[in-house]
């Protein structure tokens, strides 16, 4: 009967975190738009295009950004353009409903070392694609030229916004995110149309350098899998669209740092975050496992106001991920420093079993700095401290005000942004500060320590702790409370535990004067 009852417990704690998942995103749909027009653009002297020329690059399979082309005849850079259609894009948005998040989502066909410039380009959405076979243009002429378009007015930046920059794009395959959303306001607004043209032109544009090209899958694109309706390539450039009611954003009592409007949320995207209720306190929550991207963590949440030289990060975290009845060792979170952008930067790596360390992300993807410790950094499913002490080129880390591990190395020495996320899990964060004072608890106060035995315990369990005891909790492997002890005691308690069902608990010891602590035991 009472493993009956245990396993009824775990369907009924296993349904209880579903709904707090699909609460923080129950009111969030999707939309996806495909790119209505993509070409690449460069100018030409040959005879029998005249001055005007657009590339069909690969069978017109790629969108090509480079500082020449392959004739010699056309040394000059050639830039990509895409067009997205948001005409019917308001009839997706229920009444009382907006879009929360717009990130474009573009994958690299090939890649010899450029990067790009992305520009939101205004009131110049009247284009078609115009390629021909062997670069000419359509024999209607009625494509989008080069003369077009540097006809179009660079120099009044009212007429266009840089949205995003990226040097330092990654291989075949790589994937390439950000967020639209600024410029889909714009066109979905007064001034706009609904229709948004991006540019992108080559972060090496001189001539006489090694050529340097990058491409980017096209509508036509004929590796992988392909759309049978629309005969779109279904890795084309696309905006995916998250529609819903606002959300509540502040998620602490941190002055700035608890709000998500301080963040970069990156390069997961808004779908994977949310401010949600959690044991009584709002608290930052990535709602659903971010699968690492390129070799990097999935999700990470940049605090965007300042860089940090030297820093001192405390927060709050757990993760929620169980099996077999006990936390998986795959649970982890992470804490990034040192942040440029998605390609650049560092982070240290808490997870349930030994990979925990500091990692340096590049363009090739993540690789390992120092050695790394061995024993798990994450225990259980309950919320506890973390800190990440920056001085000079060490970083140290603690868990719980005790020291965990330090390292150092000049490569994470670097200044730069701060934030926290996770690699691959769901997790949830709070009181993110940084700074003396740490989570907002008085300085002065140490960590409770204590003992127990026997563990496992079948009927009684004893408390021994350095200091008066205030208060014991004791709670199950989902962090559901089960029993509560009020008491003050000379520093020893008896505690009967034969109503428990079998199975792993935790107990969490909060002394007079000190900060609470939290041990695993198991009842027979």
């Amino acid at each position: 009967m009472k493993n009956s009852t245990l396993s009824l417990k775990w369907i009924l704690a296993s349904i209880f975190t579903l709904l707090i998942f699909t609460s923080a995103q129950s009111q969030i749909t999707q939309a996806t738009f495909y790119s209505a027009a993509d070409l690449s653009l460069g100018s030409g002297t040959g005879g029998d295009i005249g001055d005007a020329k657009t590339r069909n690059f690969g069978g017109g399979g790629s969108i090509m950004v480079t500082n020449y082309d392959d004739y010699p005849g056309y040394m000059s850079p050639f830039e990509g353009w895409v067009k997205f259609d948001l005409t019917t894009l308001p009839d997706s948005i229920p009444d009382g409903q907006a879009i929360l998040y717009a990130e474009i989502i573009m994958k690299v066909s090939n890649n010899s070392g450029n990067g790009y410039y992305c520009y939101h380009l205004k009131d110049i959405d009247d284009w078609k694609e115009g390629n021909g076979s062997s670069g000419s243009l359509d024999e209607t002429g009625e494509g989008l030229t080069w003369t077009m378009a540097q006809a179009y007015d660079y120099e009044n930046e009212a007429n266009y916004t840089l949205i995003h920059t990226n040097p330092d794009v990654g291989g075949v395959s790589w994937i390439e995110t950000f967020n639209v959303k600024k410029a889909v306001d714009y066109e979905l607004g007064a001034e706009g149309n609904k229709l948004l043209t991006l540019r992108f032109y080559p972060t090496i544009d001189d001539p006489e350098a090694d050529k340097k090209w990058l491409g980017l899958y096209a509508r036509e694109a004929p590796w992988g899998a392909i759309d049978p309706e629309s005969g779109i390539a279904l890795d084309a450039p696309h905006i995916i669209f998250y529609i819903g009611t606002p959300q509540p954003t502040v998620f602490s009592d941190i002055e700035n740092f608890g709000d998500i409007g301080n963040y970069d949320i990156t390069p997961s995207g808004f779908r994977k975050w949310a401010v949600v209720d959690d044991e009584g306190d709002a608290r930052l929550m990535i709602t659903e496992r971010p699968a690492p991207i390129n070799g990097t963590p999935g999700g990470v949440a940049v605090y965007n106001m300042d860089t940090y030289g030297d820093f001192d990060i405390n927060l709050k975290a757990k993760v929620n991920k169980i099996k077999s009845g006990a936390l998986d060792p795959l649970a982890d979170f992470i804490i990034a420093f040192g942040y440029e952008d998605g390609k650049n930067y560092s982070y240290m790596r808490f997870t349930g079993e030994d990979i925990n360390g500091f990692y340096l992300v590049d363009t090739s993807g993540a690789v390992e700095v120092g050695e790394l410790n061995t024993t798990p950094a994450i225990a259980d499913t309950m919320y506890h401290d973390y800190r990440l002490v920056r001085s000079g080129t060490t970083v140290t880390a603690y868990i719980d005000e005790v020291e965990y591990m330090s390292v150092t190395d000049d490569k994470l020495g670097k200044e730069g942004m701060i934030g926290m996320g996770s690699y691959n899990d769901i997790a949830f964060f709070d009181d993110f500060v940084e700074g003396a004072g740490g989570t907002g608890m008085v300085n002065d106060l140490y960590q409770t320590r204590f003992t127990l035995y026997p563990n496992p315990a079948e009927d009684k369990l004893y408390i021994n702790a350095e200091n008066t005891i205030q208060k014991l909790q004791i709670s199950n492997i989902v962090g559901q409370e089960i029993q509560t002890f009020h008491v003050v005691s000379s520093g020893s308690k008896e505690i009967d535990i034969s109503q428990l069902e079998r199975g792993i608990y935790f107990i969490t010891v909060h002394g007079m004067n000190g900060r609470p602590a939290t041990a695993k035991f198991i009842k027979k």
